[in-house]
């Protein structure tokens, strides 16, 4: 597994980005909340999958 680490803190809580396909597939990083991040992002997607649903209906 080919993946991309944007820092050296080893014994902190990493977020995973994880995509189907490219050169690398997965990201890891440490925001300062990962836990809020996490959350934002989820909040975006779904925002984003029904803004891409709406527009194809």
């Amino acid at each position: 597994m080919l993946a991309l680490k944007l820092d050296w803190a080893n014994f902190v809580e990493h977020v995973v980005v994880d995509k189907r396909e490219g050169a690398l597939r997965h990201i890891l990083f440490t925001p300062e909340d990962p836990t809020a991040f996490v959350d934002a992002l989820n909040d975006a997607l779904t925002h984003f999958r029904e803004k891409q649903a709406e527009s194809t209906a």
